[in-house]
């Protein structure tokens, strides 16, 4: 059964429903034991039905998900499988299925704010220059205790040319998702950040919503409460680089000595070297960001 504060979430959400014609929700799930059935139920209050909820399981092995899973589809829910590929392609998959305009994306740990779908979808549809709708979030942990509503303050892609400063549970249009590439499947952390950026690139906006839109569990399991993985960071950061270089050329200075001060940073940080699938003389992270301050100051020489 949900906790306290699950509870509190899914019943808010019981007859103010969206209903299932405008919205979407994707939750990947993988190997995280019952709490896909929080997310799901939290999804199915607020959006009034199980119709365009879709539950992507992304390879678990373990027991007690795939019971959880099962239990999902006894629901009602539609659950649909493939080998483990990461978060990305999950969101991926899960996005493909649904045939709405708009969307969400709810990591398996975390909860659907009750309003969440209702507030975005009518943003989107009277502002076709917004292209994210994001809200406020409310934090908690097992042992019951909870934030106040969390703003995400005025997010904009100048403003995250660093790093994201909206959550994940925001909202988007899938004909967006499809144009701009969807989520960059291979990275294992920032995959947000890039995905955000992507839509962002068109010069559409963001708008905040007053809603709660997400109740993020907090908890050991959370890669974002774990070991951030220096490689994975670079690589993030090197693909929002890539596919936008105006923003960075306007801070070029800037950029090239938050590299250096990376590779200073990472300069003993191993990093295994390969040659296609063979194991090859190791690198160190430092010099992955290093590599990539020299091309780019050669990119800005040129």
């Amino acid at each position: 059964p949900p906790d306290g504060l699950a509870t509190i979430a899914m019943s808010q959400g019981r007859g103010r429903a969206v209903g299932e014609g405008r919205v979407g929700v994707v939750i990947p799930v993988y190997n995280t034991g019952t709490l896909g059935v929080d997310a799901a139920r939290s999804a199915r209050a607020a959006l009034g039905g199980v119709s365009t909820i879709v539950i992507v399981d992304d390879g678990s092995t373990d027991r007690l998900t795939l019971e959880s899973l099962a239990s999902l589809e006894a629901e009602g829910f539609r659950v649909v499988r493939q080998a483990n590929q990461g978060v990305s392609a999950a969101r991926n998959f899960g996005l493909g299925l649904i045939d709405v305009p708009y969307a969400f994306v709810l990591d398996s740990d975390d909860l659907l704010g009750a309003d969440a779908p209702s507030a975005a979808a009518d943003i989107l549809q009277e502002s076709p220059d917004v292209v994210i709708v994001a809200g406020s979030g409310i934090e908690f942990t097992p042992e019951g205790d909870r934030s106040d509503p969390i703003p995400p303050g005025r997010p904009s892609r100048e403003s995250m040319r660093d790093g994201s400063l909206i959550a994940t549970a925001s909202a988007f249009r899938v004909a967006d998702w499809k144009s701009s590439g969807g989520f960059p499947e291979g990275l294992k952390m920032g995959e947000e950040w890039v995905f955000w950026m992507r839509l962002l690139r068109g010069g559409g906006s963001i708008a905040v919503s007053d809603a709660v839109f997400v109740h993020r569990r907090l908890h050991a399991g959370q890669v974002t409460r774990g070991y951030a993985d220096p490689r994975q960071a670079a690589m993030a950061r090197n693909l929002v680089l890539t596919e936008n270089p105006d923003l960075f050329l306007e801070h070029h200075e800037e950029l090239v000595e938050e590299l250096i001060e990376a590779h200073r940073r990472h300069h003993r940080t191993l990093m295994p070297g390969y040659t296609h699938t063979r194991q090859a003389m190791p690198s160190t992270v430092g010099q992955l960001f290093g590599a990539v301050a020299e091309g780019t100051i050669r990119d800005l020489e040129t």
